[in-house]
């Protein structure tokens, strides 16, 4: 499980699921290479190396209001 802040991690692992708490929903990929250019959205290093294709994963963000921040999740 991704969670978008640690107090909704904490909850899950200590109810016994795995879960990564990201510091917002942006954080977890980027659209820039490292050279600066744009690029597809792609997962950040930390996550490929915990996520793989195929796997399941929920997503536990939190509820935005603005059209803006929904499009980026």
């Amino acid at each position: 499980m991704i969670t978008e802040g640690a107090k909704k991690a904490g909850a899950l692992l200590s109810a016994g699921f795995a879960a990564v708490a990201l510091v917002g929903v942006n954080a977890g990929y980027r659209v820039k290479d490292s050279d600066g250019s744009e690029t597809d959205p792609y997962l950040c290093q930390d996550l490929q190396a915990i996520i793989k294709p195929g796997q399941l994963v929920y997503l536990a963000f939190d509820q935005d209001s603005k059209p803006s921040t929904r499009r980026k999740v």
